[in-house]
């Protein structure tokens, strides 16, 4: 059966002490090549989900006009397509010093959208640095804000314009060090596209405003 892909079937082992080695040898490269098939095949499933969420980035981009709407599909696909708890954007009002949040998506999903003061939160961290921050426990920082019910880690990933910090995606899981390398170079692209489409959306929103002036 291995001749037609089927790798998880056993050598039987019987015969002369030559036969027998070979057969622990063949054995052993059948063994080889199912971790070797698994493991392409998760990194195959992988990156079509990585794939599957920056397309759905760029249709919010290229079809959505509404800064809230916008931010909206950003958070739903980092939850559901890639598979973590909850996902939030707060955007930085520098004039009042605050971080206020334009979209969630998680747990709760009714809760209030939340405003937090610059400096309060880990989420800051990233926003004052312009720095990713991974935290693998949030129970072991003293900074962190109790928000999604049962967290247990949270990615924080900059949102930037043209080298500016604009915000910062919120990514929280019940898994303790949820996060690998992959995840953040993924997280920080979204984060990347993320930029581009709230940038869009606030010119939209102040050509429309302008529009209703003149109109007035």
């Amino acid at each position: 059966r291995i001749d037609q892909g089927n790798l998880n079937t056993p050598v039987s082992v019987s015969g002369p002490e030559e036969i027998r080695q070979l057969a622990r040898s063949f054995g052993e490269m059948r063994q080889r090549l199912a971790t070797s098939q698994a493991d392409l095949e998760s990194r195959v499933a992988a990156r079509v989900r990585e794939l599957t969420t920056l397309y759905a980035v760029s249709r919010a981009i290229s079809s959505l006009a509404e800064l809230s709407e916008v931010c909206g599909v950003i958070v739903r696909e980092v939850s559901t397509t890639l598979g973590y708890g909850a996902a939030a954007i707060l955007l930085l009002d520098r004039e009042r010093e605050e971080m206020f949040e334009i979209a969630y998506y998680g747990h709760g999903l009714q809760r209030p959208h939340s405003r937090l003061k610059l400096g309060e939160g880990l989420c800051s961290r990233a926003v004052l640095t312009g720095q990713v921050c991974i935290v693998p426990a949030v129970t072991l920082e003293p900074a962190y804000v109790p928000g999604v019910p049962g967290c247990r880690s949270e990615a924080d990933i900059p949102v930037k314009l043209r080298e500016e910090v604009i915000g910062v995606l919120v990514v929280e899981d019940v898994r303790v060090n949820a996060y690998t390398g992959e995840d953040v170079s993924l997280l920080t692209a979204v984060a990347d596209q993320a930029a581009v489409a709230i940038d869009n959306a606030r010119l939209y929103e102040h050509s429309r405003a302008q529009r209703l002036e003149e109109q007035a």
